[in-house]
């Protein structure tokens, strides 16, 4: 699953150090996994792709609405290794008690996040044809990962990458960033990029 995020600026709340993106993961010398000639797909009925020709805009939809409840959550090891660290900087909650510092984070992440999620693959996939569509009739786009990006007008506060699908009891989010780090890819290590493996048909 490729998903393109929209950050919310609108909100008067002082922002999450979580999400800010340090110089180490921008380094000229790490690459991202995926290239901007990859293929993805857009799987639409077809009021939401009429709607789409009409407005000629994509849908974000915020990350607690979902049908993954656990979608942009902070996986409980990735708050334990580095609770000191978000206690630190979340100085405006600091009267927050420790045992809900990582509700409050999920919270913050479901509500201030709005995802559009493409399919990546080279080929069209039935699979996806079942979940995105209620009746039987629906399109899919396929189109470049490149040429989406160059089309989209005023991207400022939208990131874009390829979802991860790890088993969260083996490994953590900020394990396996530094990890690959170290194998030079690029990982943007925001919960929102993360899934559970049980979802890795998604692609």
């Amino acid at each position: 699953m490729s998903k393109i995020f929209s950050l919310n600026n609108n909100s008067s709340e002082p922002k999450s150090e979580w999400f800010q993106f340090t110089n180490e993961y921008n380094l000229p010398k790490l690459k991202d996994d995926f290239s901007e000639s990859d293929t993805i797909w857009r799987y639409f009925d077809l009021s939401k792709f009429i709607s789409f020709l009409l407005t000629k805009e994509l849908y974000l939809t915020r990350l607690d609405k979902f049908q993954d409840k656990y979608e942009g959550e902070l996986p409980i090891n990735d708050y334990l290794d580095n609770m000191h660290e978000l206690l630190g900087r979340l100085s405006f909650i600091k009267d927050l008690k420790r045992e809900d510092m990582w509700s409050f984070l999920d919270i913050q992440n479901k509500l201030s996040l709005f995802a559009n999620c493409w399919h990546l693959n080279s080929i069209e996939n039935f699979a996806m044809w079942k979940i995105y569509l209620s009746s039987n009739e629906g399109v899919a786009i396929k189109i470049k990962i490149g040429d989406l990006i160059s089309s989209i007008k005023n991207p400022t506060g939208l990131i874009y990458g390829k979802v991860n699908y790890l088993d969260f009891k083996k490994e953590s989010i900020s394990h396996y960033c530094n990890r690959m780090k170290e194998e030079g890819i690029r990982k943007i290590p925001l919960p929102c990029f993360f899934k559970r493996s049980y979802y890795s048909y998604e692609s």
